[in-house]
């Protein structure tokens, strides 16, 4: 399912940039569209228009904590915010070492996987710079040929 085919009166124009490796996961009984950050995190993203949402007094973007690949919404939010840029934060920090690896490889090298027929997903500034210093955690300074800076 897609928040194109659970939400058909969501305005795709009013979504922000979602990240390629993002998991669309809406569902009907859900307040609004919802995508999996990981498997550990995923955001809730409301309409814009208050009149639209469930509670319109809340900020638009909900991050909740996943457990066992599912969320409830029962529980805690662990940000919500009308920033996206904070959600792309928050998302940043819940990279694990492969996804850190796979991201500074696409910017580092990306013309290595375009020989390989692969389109380059969007990675924003927060979630390259968390990958660099995942990265650098490794105490891995090259990797397959490529150098961390």
């Amino acid at each position: 399912m897609t928040y194109a085919t659970e939400f058909p009166d969501y305005d795709a124009s009013s979504l922000p940039a979602i990240p390629a490796h993002w998991q669309d996961a809406s569902w009907h009984n859900d307040p609004c569209p919802f995508w999996l950050i990981s498997q550990s995190m995923g955001v809730f993203i409301d309409y814009v228009d208050p009149a639209q949402k469930e509670f319109p007094d809340t900020p638009r973007f909900a991050v909740i904590r996943m457990v066992e690949g599912q969320h409830s919404t029962d529980a805690l939010p662990l940000l919500e915010t009308d920033d996206w840029a904070q959600v792309l934060e928050m998302a940043a920090t819940s990279m694990d070492e492969d996804r850190a690896i796979e991201i500074i490889t696409w910017v580092e090298e990306p013309e290595l996987l375009a020989e390989l027929g692969q389109e380059a997903p969007y990675f924003s500034a927060p979630e390259i710079e968390a990958a660099r210093a995942i990265c650098a955690a490794l105490d891995r300074k090259t990797l397959g040929g490529l150098t961390f800076h």
